[in-house]
């Protein structure tokens, strides 16, 4: 198969105006298999026409690639200070990471309000699933290509704003109590022997605390990741599942549509046939008829003929006598003409 043939028919398709996916996509698997690229044909026809949210960040890869490059630029950081928090070395950097996410989301929100409502769609029942769909792909490493070439099919199931959902952000630093006693007098300060010995006892207990924290810091981060990934597994079984399912109806469907388009041309076929039999039906007879018609007409001019060649000899035979009269009369007139000289 030649994959970036494929990838090049696939970014044409999911870049057109909704409405006009599922001809543009049928157009391109018949340019397809008319020029032999029967594997590209097949898996270009696979691919489904997008919800409205889905079509919309995939506009936002086309109108906006700059902003989606630097959204997936900024989950990284994020992803990069999470990792940092989560070994003890501050927060500060994972705020900030999380709100230029935020932003930047946001801001892409806003852009794709605009694109759906171009296109005649009201945005408002849109844009959550817009705004989860750019946060879930941008944290995600597997689905930055996808987010980048703007080929989504459906949108992709996340945890929102309310968490970011990878990394526990790590609590800030407790205060000293502000309660403190007063500073004891250099002989209170004195402790006992025995207690200078337990002191390094109680700090080295300390300094195990404070190491401990970041371990069970990942620990817990570790756990909502496995959660997280398991969650993830579970959407993507599901969304496959529906995928196939969606699939197989449509194909029981374009199926039931061939047995009735097949069913409709022997329809067609059977009424042309009759119409044919019941017109050579009618043209045989008027063909008989008008052979009747023809043998009568030339039994007719038989007739005229005999009649005419009987009148011919009638005719020659009246004008020999007609030529006997008149010799008999001319020479009746010259036997007269001698008499009356006489």
């Amino acid at each position: 198969m030649d994959d970036e043939l494929l990838a090049s028919h696939v970014d044409a398709i999911y870049g057109v105006a909704h409405g006009d996916f599922t001809a543009e996509r049928d157009r391109r698997v018949k340019q397809l298999r008319a020029d032999g690229h029967k594997e590209e044909a097949t898996a270009l026809k696979a691919r489904r026409k997008p919800t409205v949210p889905a079509w919309a960040v995939d506009q936002l890869a086309r109108r906006a690639p700059d902003d989606v490059a630097g959204l997936v630029a900024a989950a990284e950081e994020l992803r990069s200070a999470q990792h940092r928090a989560a070994s003890g070395r501050g927060a500060d950097g994972l705020r900030e990471a999380s709100r230029r996410v935020r932003d930047l989301v946001g801001d892409l929100r806003e852009r794709a309000g605009g694109i759906l409502t171009d296109a005649g769609v009201r945005p408002d029942a849109h844009l959550d699933e817009v705004e989860q769909t750019l946060f879930a792909a941008a944290v995600d490493p597997e689905q930055h290509a996808t987010l980048r070439r703007g080929i989504f099919e459906a949108v992709l199931p996340g945890p929102g704003f309310g968490g970011l959902g990878l990394m526990a952000m790590p609590s800030p630093a407790a205060a000293p109590p502000t309660d403190q006693a007063p500073p004891a007098s250099p002989a209170e300060a004195a402790p006992p022997v025995a207690e200078d010995r337990a002191a390094p006892a109680e700090d080295d207990a300390a300094r195990g605390s404070d190491l401990e924290r970041p371990a069970e810091e990942k620990r817990q981060v570790e756990e909502e990741r496995r959660a997280e990934e398991e969650r993830r597994a579970e959407d993507e079984r599901r969304a496959e599942e529906d995928r196939r399912a969606e699939e197989e109806r449509r194909a029981e469907e374009e199926r039931r549509a061939e047995e009735e388009r097949r069913a409709e041309e022997a329809r067609l076929r059977a009424a042309r046939r009759r119409e044919l039999m019941r017109r050579v039906d009618a043209l045989e007879a008027a063909r008989e008829k008008q052979a009747r018609r023809v043998e009568r007409a030339e039994a007719h001019a038989d007739d005229l003929r005999a009649r005419l060649a009987k009148a011919d000899a009638e005719a020659d035979e009246a004008r020999t006598d007609l030529a006997d009269y008149d010799a008999d009369l001319d020479a009746a007139r010259r036997e007269l003409a001698d008499l009356a000289d006489d």
